[in-house]
């Protein structure tokens, strides 16, 4: 069986966590006699193999279609295949030319490849985004029907393919992310609705099949190893494999990697007919009608008269409420949150999830009463018949509707700032709004996206950068809205709503997930990334409270911010069969449905009027949840001081170590000792290029922030040894500020330099330590960094007598031993 044996070095696939070798199947499986039906069409039977859709331009879908013809070719030896088709302006003038040219081969078996660009689609807003969806799925009709009227022995299968090119780029790129994503899962809907319509499948001789999920582009991460081009390629082709073989009949599973071999039971290529698995849009989902709650309180009253502490402030005091947050509880996993996206969705109309019910979401949303819809707004109501700041209907944060509602779309913590600015804007803009006089509610939930996005960039999406993001927003609130609470909600537990993409009879669309959140879906089970998200998940947690507790926000009485647990774990909602409910979800398996919303805004009320200390961490959304009520006992929503509760205070810090003695030796010798630094080096060490942003700043020496001497700004913002040393030691001297020459303190390096120039940088440095009036040459203890070999490597194979490994010892011994010397001249 020499085919069998065939070494094919571009099907050698050697992906992420994964290889595939050239041609794994042990049977080819093939038909005994040439098939009728085109049910029973085997990889083996193709004598055609075309392409219609792709750019001529396109390297990946290239490579994808030519390693796909190998692989073919090794089932089918006299497999052709034409050349590509010139790009012409739509699939019907492309399907029309590709008709013509398999009008010769009508008596055999032929594979039409009918690619579907995603990067042709171009919208940035929601009716748009239908618009486009409805021309596009036209044209593709037209397409197959052409390919129908034309052909015999033919099956067409449809893929989505998000191309190499963009051809528009929108204002807000978060909110143009989950735009693009709920476009494709739409379209993809929209051509699996027009395949049953049309009945393309009822011939003998011709069938067009959906491929299951679109051909994507995996998400890069910053903690994965960079995958190259043809790794890309590779993993394509293994989706495009399987997407055009029948489904195996044990459930198919997200860990699928490996190129599949046609069985024996299964060994036909997959029309619908010969497929026994439903298409994902035929799921649907039960509409939850009762989205309202009781109310089981009797006394709604004010306060006798305008409390002046925050401590003493009951419902019926809040006047103004207002939100700010993201879209998604966490980007991680699924949740609509304030901005209200999916929130009232039709369950099978996915890209409804682009729309912004403002009025229902749970913390902010003012839609309808109590009875009808649950929100914190509406329970407030209750309290208060005047309350204003609340959104209603759907539109964006700019809108007249969404009110105080600033939250964004797909925001993270880095938005905030511009969020608390837009919302005392508005309050401050608003007659019917007293900023001095009225108590005013804010609720804060962020968090998630940030959590979703975490591996592709850990450094800006860090405990440290997210605290210190809420905290700025924080310091604003104080600073400019008297007579506020501010409700600070943790960020949920997100890792367990992978439960809902575990599942495969749930028929989420995961991959659309992978699009939105794919830090939370991407990770396998019990993997380093998986517990590295949920150690960042707890410390957001943590860092909240600790920035809480530290008390920074209770220096009067009219402001205080209490930090709200109910997320911190959740109990993720199942059926009777202990499957995952769909109806607590959106259609994409990721924004929480009006049902699930309604069990928050009781959460969180629940929350605001549980002391410290005594509050409800827990989120079941299986469990029936009444409101709780004021008492005469605890009229007031909760805060530190009216709970008996004591702030544990900031978190110990271990400052830096310091003596009272200098140390006479250098063993000795502590961080805090050291009094001046110096450099010895190259251009690594003189900074050149460090901060170049175009060609014409290659040549500068930005010394400022050269990792071993730099001193600009502070270790908050530039990481260099000196910055560090500073918080040791805040007298330090000789650090490099800026690029001038001036400023460049003990940096001796100079660009170019080879180890045989230190020992003159050496002399310089001893000589300027020598005349600075602010050294005590002979007390001051001193660090010097030496760096340097660079050009001697790069110059080596021109002058290979002068930079031996040697010459390159004796240079520096020549060098270092000038610095010992100098202590005793």
């Amino acid at each position: 069986m020499a085919a069998v044996e065939v070494s094919c070095p571009v099907l050698l696939i050697r992906c992420r966590d994964y290889t595939v070798i050239a041609f794994p199947c042990d049977q080819m499986f093939t038909s005994h006699s040439p098939p009728t039906s085109v049910d029973g069409v085997r990889p083996s039977d193709l004598a055609t193999l075309a392409a219609i859709g792709p750019d001529a331009h396109s390297p990946q879908l290239s490579g994808v279609l030519s390693k796909l013809q190998e692989l073919v070719n090794l089932f089918s030896p006299s497999l052709t295949s034409p050349h590509s088709l010139p790009p012409l302006r739509s699939l019907p003038e492309q399907a029309t030319k590709a008709a013509l040219r398999l009008q010769h081969t009508q008596e055999e078996w032929k594979l039409v490849l009918l690619f579907v660009r995603l990067d042709q689609l171009c919208a940035c807003e929601h009716q748009q985004a239908l618009s486009a969806v409805d021309e596009m799925t036209k044209t593709v009709d037209e397409a197959l029907r052409l390919l129908q009227s034309q052909l015999k022995k033919t099956i067409v299968s449809v893929a989505l393919w998000d191309g190499d090119k963009r051809q528009c780029t929108c204002s807000e790129q978060v909110e143009a992310r989950l735009l693009r994503a709920m476009q494709t899962h739409a379209l993809q809907t929209s051509l699996a609705d027009l395949l049953e319509r049309n009945k393309w499948f009822d011939r003998e001789d011709f069938s067009v099949v959906l491929q299951d999920s679109p051909l994507l582009r995996e998400t890069p991460t910053d903690s994965a190893e960079s995958l190259s081009d043809s790794h890309h390629t590779d993993k394509l082709l293994v989706q495009t494999w399987i997407n055009l073989l029948q489904p195996k009949l044990d459930s198919p599973t997200a860990e699928e990697t490996a190129l599949p071999c046609p069985s024996e039971i299964r060994p036909f290529l997959r029309t619908h007919t010969n497929s026994y698995l439903k298409e994902s849009h035929d799921f649907s989902l039960e509409v939850e009608a009762i989205t309202g709650t009781d109310m089981p309180c009797a006394d709604f009253s004010p306060s006798p008269s305008v409390p002046r502490s925050v401590h003493e402030l009951r419902p019926g005091d809040v006047k103004v409420v207002a939100a700010m947050g993201d879209s998604l509880t966490g980007r991680r996993s699924s949740i609509s949150c304030q901005a209200g996206n999916g929130v009232g969705s039709n369950p099978n109309n996915l890209l409804d999830v682009l729309n912004q019910y403002r009025g229902l979401s749970w913390s902010i949303g003012g839609d309808h009463s109590l009875p009808n819809v649950t929100t914190l707004p509406n329970i407030l109501k209750y309290f208060n018949p005047g309350l204003k700041g609340f959104s209603v209907g759907t539109g964006r944060e700019t809108s007249p509707q969404a009110s105080l509602n600033q939250a964004v779309a797909g925001a993270t913590s880095q938005s905030l700032q511009k969020q608390v600015r837009a919302l005392v804007e508005r309050m401050k803009n608003d007659s019917r709004i007293n900023i001095t006089e009225d108590w005013k509610l804010i609720t804060v939930f962020i968090g998630g996206n940030d959590m979703c996005d975490f591996c592709k960039n850990s450094l800006k999406y860090s405990v440290k950068t997210y605290i210190t993001n809420v905290m700025e927003t924080l310091d604003y609130l104080h600073k400019e809205v008297p007579r506020t609470l501010v409700n600070l909600v943790e960020p949920l537990h997100i890792a367990p709503l992978r439960e809902m993409h575990l599942d495969p009879s749930l028929k989420c669309p995961t991959w659309l997930v992978n699009i939105l959140c794919p830090c939370v879906i991407l990770p396998k089970e019990n993997s380093a990334a998986l517990e590295q998200l949920n150690a960042l998940n707890r410390n957001y947690q943590i860092a909240l409270h600790q920035l809480v507790e530290s008390g920074r926000y209770d220096t009067r009485q009219d402001f205080s911010v209490v930090v709200q647990p109910f997320f911190r774990e959740i109990v993720v909602p199942k059926l009777a069969d202990g499957r995952p409910d769909r109806s607590f979800f959106s259609p994409d398996c990721f924004h929480l449905s009006q049902k699930a919303q309604t069990m928050m805004a009781r959460s969180l009320w629940n929350n605001m009027l549980e002391p410290l200390g005594n509050k409800t961490t827990k989120q079941d959304f299986m469990a029936d949840v009444a409101l709780k009520c004021p008492t005469k006992a605890s009229p007031y929503l909760r805060t530190y001081n009216n709970s008996d509760y004591m702030y544990a205070g900031p978190p110990p810090t271990t400052g830096p170590i310091t003596v009272n003695h200098i140390p006479t030796s250098v063993h000795r010798l502590r961080p805090a000792d050291i009094t001046v630094v110096a450099a010895l080096g190259d251009a690594a060490t003189a900074g050149v290029a460090a901060k170049a942003k175009n060609l014409f700043d290659l040549s500068k020496r930005y010394r400022g922030v050269a990792w071993s001497i730099g001193g600009d700004a502070s270790l908050e913002t530039v990481t260099t040894i000196p910055n560090i040393l500073k918080k040791f030691n805040q007298k330090l001297l000789g650090f490099s500020l800026g690029q001038l020459a001036l400023r460049k303190g003990f940096n001796m390096a100079e660009p170019g330099a080879k180890s045989a120039d230190i020992r003159a940088q050496a002399e310089a440095l001893i000589t300027a330590l020598k005349k600075n009036k602010e050294v005590n040459f002979e007390q001051d203890w001193k660090l010097v960094t030496v760096f340097v070999g660079e050009m001697d490597l790069c110059n080596y194979c021109l002058d290979q007598y002068n930079l031996t490994a040697r010459r390159f010892s004796r240079n520096l011994e020549e060098a270092l031993e000038l610095l010992y010397q100098s202590r005793q001249n």
